[in-house]
């Protein structure tokens, strides 16, 4: 395939192969390809606008949606074949994270074709998924006026189910989870996921749907948003100048610094200031600083309210002022009542917006009188823009990495993320010569408390017991649900008879708590099993099997006690 940019594949790969070598290893290959088709996904993402951003041609605004409307639609151009073959691509990966959530699903995306007045199939895991469906098609109609991920099940939506498959035979538990795909603020499609029963869904998959669908609505965003700059060819190319420099994993710093670095080839300023909301407390704090630094410098924080840089981001607006204590002369530029001596006069400021919130802005001063252009306004804006979603990516990142690690029911890490976690606290280990224990722990008795109270009355009492075991440890320590109602700790950096004592503490701390959910009290205990590393085994496998016999010999003898591997 022909790449006018040829860094836009050198990208996709270098990124896939990269993470593949590193991240995925023939042992646990099993768990980090869910993780690693969803960075996948990401990086192609990424990749496409990047290559969107390489083409030389002035496309219409309405590439992506005339794009949208059939997949399979003429094609004007080699360029509007390569772009085609992107988009089949991208749905193609969103499909292969689907199915790595769970193999039973299947996948589907529906876009509206205005034309024939229905939706138009893009591209479906299985050939059962109807080509075309009626513009009054009852379930994507309902997605598309929703918010968050829907659920239908074929027994409660036989009539409209049955136009969007072709005809087979239904057992009844079948199930549809879907997500609208948005485009300036109107539905234009749907992301589908089906299960061939309701039960195997988990309300982590309706968020990873939901987060799949929120990053396809901002490539389309974007890739829109780009095709506007692509008229102005030199700010084109320093806006891939900086994206080639930061990718989704870098560090915020990174980020700033090249932002500043294009700002400065680009713009003339005695001041420029870049500031992001602090969530904590919800003051704007200076992240960098270019130029005059006597008056606000990096890690400064100012108030929203009587200032020209917090107006920006408390109202979301753009100031662009050739005097501006003319023009806001109750305000003060980062507080009310400053006394700078430092009398800048020309000011342009534009916020960063995330999902239409402010979290921050940018801004350009001078000392002189000499006016921002409206051509400077606009590049701000679209530098701004670009910003903002590239920080969204990258929190849509976080998201499904926090989800794939994590156990959905106690926030504990997962087995499989346990695992991986361990080898790394064993190679510190090593590397320091330090000694871990390794706690296995597991429920008395569990089963009767879902015979007796039902499985969210277990669901509960699981979910306590993992609250108390990690507010038993400290913060280096690594607590997980390793499966059902077992658990296990990594005490870090001690050996086994100071961990002894902090085991006991769990065990006593359990047993004096009262479980209660609507009405119901409930009294448990639970067995403790202890074996050190390197004493009892410098092999982790080796480790876990010593510390699980350690608890059940503890389970033997009555449960409610530790014993340490002997």
């Amino acid at each position: 395939m022909n790449f006018q940019n040829k860094s836009t594949a050198i990208l996709l790969s270098a990124v896939t192969v990269f993470i593949l070598s590193i991240v995925i290893s023939p042992e646990e290959g099993g768990f980090y390809l869910h993780f690693f088709r969803g960075l996948v996904l990401i990086c192609v993402i990424w990749a496409f606008i990047l290559f969107i951003t390489s083409q030389k041609k002035n496309y219409s605004g309405k590439l992506m949606g005339d794009e949208l409307k059939q997949v399979d639609s003429p094609k004007n151009s080699e360029s509007d074949d390569e772009l085609q073959d992107r988009y089949k691509y991208l749905l193609h990966s969103i499909f292969n994270t689907i199915r790595s959530i769970n193999p039973d699903y299947q996948g589907a995306a529906y876009i509206i074709d205005h034309d024939k007045n229905g939706f138009a199939l893009q591209s479906a895991t299985s050939n059962e998924f109807s080509g075309f469906v009626p513009h009054d098609q009852e379930i994507l109609t309902t997605i598309l006026k929703q918010k968050e991920v829907q659920v239908f099940q074929y027994n409660k939506n036989r009539d409209s189910w049955t136009q969007l498959f072709s005809e087979r035979t239904w057992r009844g538990s079948e199930c549809i989870l879907g997500i609208r795909i948005v485009n300036k603020d109107v539905s234009v499609g749907c992301l589908l996921m089906t299960v061939d029963h309701f039960s195997k869904t988990q309300e982590r998959d309706r968020e990873i749907l939901f987060n799949l669908g929120d990053l396809l609505s901002l490539g389309i965003a974007k890739i829109e948003k780009i095709e506007e700059l692509l008229a102005d060819n030199s700010y084109q190319d320093r806006i891939f100048d900086l994206f080639n420099t930061v990718d989704i994993f870098s560090d915020e710093e990174v980020l700033y610094d090249s932002i500043q670095t294009l700002c400065h080839s680009l713009f003339s300023y005695d001041k420029f200031t870049i500031a992001m909301v602090d969530s904590s407390d919800n003051l704007p704090i200076v992240k960098l600083v270019d130029g005059i630094t006597e008056d606000v410098d990096a890690g400064d924080t100012f108030s929203l309210d009587f200032s020209l840089h917090g107006k920006v981001i408390k109202d979301g607006i753009k100031i662009r002022s050739r005097y501006w204590e003319n023009d806001y002369p109750e305000m003060g530029r980062f507080r009310k009542d400053e006394d700078f001596n430092i009398n800048f006069s020309a000011v342009l400021i534009v916020p960063i917006l995330m999902k239409k919130i402010s979290i921050g802005s940018i801004a350009l001063e001078r000392l002189t009188s000499r006016s921002y252009s409206s051509s400077d306004e606009r590049l701000m804006e679209h530098l701004a823009f670009t910003v903002g979603h590239f920080l969204s990516w990258q929190e849509g990142y976080r998201e499904m990495y926090e989800s794939a690690i994590h156990d959905g029911l106690t926030g504990l890490l997962n087995h499989r993320a346990f695992m991986n976690r361990f080898e790394d606290e064993v190679r510190r280990a090593i590397r320091f010569q330090q000694k871990h224990v390794l706690v296995v722990l597991d429920l008395d008795k569990f089963k009767r408390i879902n015979d007796t109270h039902g499985h969210l009355y277990g669901d509960y009492v699981i979910k306590q017991v993992g609250k108390i075991l990690q507010n038993s440890v400290r913060n280096v320590d690594v607590v997980a649900r390793y499966g059902g109602e077992e658990y296990t700790i990594i005490l870090v950096d001690t050996d086994q008879t100071h961990s002894l004592a902090v085991t006991q503490r769990i065990v006593n701390n359990i047993e004096k708590f009262n479980f209660s959910l609507d009405g119901v009290d409930e009294k448990m205990t639970i067995s403790a099993g202890m074996a050190e590393f390197p004493k009892d085994s410098d092999n982790i496998k080796i480790l876990i099997e010593k510390a699980d016999k350690a608890m059940y010999k503890a389970k033997k003898l009555g449960g409610n006690t530790v014993e340490v591997y002997a």
